[in-house]
């Protein structure tokens, strides 16, 4: 069975599934922003975050009653950069039955970074990624976007200025989702990556303007990859990106090109793909334009903030797809920079 084939197949079963059975947590069923607040120890979290000790939070729904949990800071760059880090959310063993967090045991939150306006689009810009990505291949990571109020027990107890964030799908609900299993390995043997998924998130990650990503495993990582999970399915290893912040699209106040990579600002687009099949990158290619309208929907809807430039997104998506029009060219400019 070819690798295109393989993933194909993978695809429809998993979507028969979903159709048949639904998913075991009504979170991610909704792109309909969730209102929250968070109670606890916020400063504490922050000033330890280099121990990422955990400590006990409340998180409430607007019109429901409070859930118990822990929090912890989480991420390696953004702990560097960020005044505000991002945060794990951790229901375990916590009576999350009947509640939107049903199923749910430990998931990923983005935050704002700092207090800056620009700082607060950015979150909504990385948002954007995962959904476009959502709608490019099924076994992509779903999201949900968060109004948060934090409450600093530490501090006064009132409620700071509310932040957008977003919380990201499990790798172990998406690995169940699509009928697949999370594969923790050294590295990738290229011969069993799954060619079709593979082109498209290549594909993908050029449209986003995003060179923060390899299939190579990062320094003091015991498995691959950097930014890239790898999910084992019908026999191959399919990859799912994640983590956006410095991509083009996002183009945060700290983001900076990798000094490996030869361009100047993270606007610039670079390939950064390994070399594949003429045939399958342009099948690649052809799947994201067609998504044109879809994608551009997806970025003139997204909530603005402060004085966040929403335009940007829109132009800059534009700008992928006008380039994209003479395939011949861009997939040989792909052919020539692929690794």
């Amino acid at each position: 069975m070819s690798s295109a084939a393989g993933l194909t197949k993978v695809f429809v079963v998993a979507a028969t599934m979903i159709a048949a059975q639904g998913f075991a947590s009504p979170l991610f069923d909704d792109h309909t922003p969730l209102e929250i607040t968070l109670t606890g120890p916020v400063h504490a979290v922050i000033a330890g975050k280099r121990e990422r000790e955990e400590f006990h939070f409340r998180i409430t729904l607007t019109g429901g009653g409070p859930l118990e949990l822990k929090v912890r800071v989480r991420g390696n760059s953004r702990l560097r950069v960020c005044d505000f880090p991002p945060l794990r959310l951790d229901f375990s063993g916590q009576a999350v039955e009947n509640t939107l967090f049903q199923g749910q045991k430990r998931l990923k939150l983005v935050t704002h970074c700092n207090d800056r306006s620009r700082d607060a689009g950015n979150v909504i810009d990385e948002y954007l990624a995962y959904r476009i990505f959502n709608a490019v291949s099924p076994f992509s990571y779903r999201t949900r976007l968060l109004r948060i109020g934090y409450i600093d027990t530490d501090g006064t107890g009132d409620a700071a200025q509310s932040r957008w964030g977003f919380l990201i799908e499990s790798n172990e609900d998406l690995a169940s989702r699509m009928g697949a299993t999370v594969a923790e390995i050294a590295g990738v043997p290229y011969s069993r990556v799954d060619h079709e998924q593979a082109a498209l998130m290549y594909v993908f990650e050029y449209l986003i303007g995003n060179t923060d990503w390899s299939l190579v495993t990062s320094l003091n990582d015991d498995h691959c990859c950097h930014n890239v999970d790898i999910f084992e399915a019908g026999g191959q290893y399919v990859v799912v990106p994640y983590d956006f912040d410095l991509a083009g699209l996002v183009d945060a106040s700290y983001a900076k090109p990798d000094p490996s990579v030869p361009i100047r600002s993270v606007r610039t687009r670079r390939y950064r793909g390994y070399c594949l099949p003429r045939d399958v990158l342009t099948a690649a290619l052809h799947r994201i334009k067609a998504l044109q309208a879809e994608v551009i929907a997806l970025a003139d809807a997204g909530p603005a903030d402060h004085d966040h430039d929403t335009s940007w997104r829109s132009s800059y998506l534009r700008e992928f797809f006008e380039r994209a029009a003479d395939e011949v060219r861009l997939i040989s400019d792909f052919e020539r920079r692929c690794l």
